[in-house]
């Protein structure tokens, strides 16, 4: 198995974008670059709208070197906590599925929430090879049901159209703050914790 680590630079910038699922639009592959972590900063400071970034970090030995119970226990949340403001786990490693069903949710969220840190599970797709059967092959259905009953504070998902929708349609905009103080209360969080 290889990393991106086992590469250069230059390797890497010498490889296009491709989809990997054959059922999605194919028309894009080939055509771009696969780009760095420094440009999406970039486009980030010079678009026209406040725009996050969630960065995914992997790290294979530490993630081959421990479990995931290890890694979601609570002493190791109770580590992190002091170092992030939020967890980023697959949904199923918090609802577990047999068979495609749901089957009771675990404490992740809870115990997460306890120590301030958020959680946003990976990764929503519309497609229903990827929606559990208890949603009935409705993307909305899904959300409906992480976000009200789950209580996840957001999501990763293949679909921001879908999920903005969503948002829209179930609770209106509030423009009481602005993106700018979100962010800005967010980058004094991280500060206060010695960043």
């Amino acid at each position: 198995m290889s990393f991106d680590v086992d590469f250069t630079l230059k390797e890497l910038k010498s490889l296009r974008v491709k989809q990997r699922f054959s059922f999605r639009d194919q028309q894009y592959n080939g055509k771009y670059q696969i780009i760095t972590f420094e440009e999406y900063i970039l486009i980030a400071l010079y678009a026209n709208r406040v725009v996050g970034i969630y960065p995914e970090i992997k790290n294979p030995i530490f993630i081959n070197q421990h479990t995931y119970s290890e890694i979601t226990s609570n002493a190791s949340l109770a580590f992190i906590s002091k170092h992030v403001i939020g967890i980023g786990p697959s949904k199923d490693s918090i609802v577990p599925p047999k068979d495609n069903y749901l089957r009771p949710p675990t404490d992740l969220v809870v115990r997460a929430h306890a120590l301030d840190l958020e959680v946003h599970p990976y990764t929503f797709r519309n497609e229903n090879v990827f929606l559990h059967f208890d949603f009935h092959q409705d993307p909305y259905v899904e959300y409906e049901y992480w976000l009200h009953e789950i209580r996840v504070d957001g999501l990763f998902t293949d679909f921001t159209g879908s999920l903005h929708k969503y948002q829209e349609w179930t609770r209106p905009y509030r423009k009481e703050k602005k993106a700018e103080e979100l962010l800005q209360e967010k980058t004094t969080l991280l500060k206060d914790n010695g960043y």
